[in-house]
């Protein structure tokens, strides 16, 4: 799986959606995985198999304490 950073993605979004096409992107923010980017039918082939599941969101760290 190809790693771009956020900064990447954002800076030339259409390279990041045509190398989708050969396989997932994975977008890092700050040295951790952020997203991925798949192909149209790489989406339905994993929604088809049941695989690709909604994943419920993390939740948020509190900066200030309570």
């Amino acid at each position: 799986m190809r790693k771009v950073t956020f900064t990447e993605a954002i800076l030339n979004p259409v390279k990041a959606f045509e190398a989708a096409a050969n396989g997932p992107i994975l977008i890092t923010r700050r040295n951790r995985c952020a997203a991925v980017i798949l192909s149209v039918d790489e989406y339905e082939r994993l929604t088809k198999l049941n695989v690709a599941e909604p994943v419920p969101a993390r939740p948020r760290r509190r900066l200030i304490p309570r």
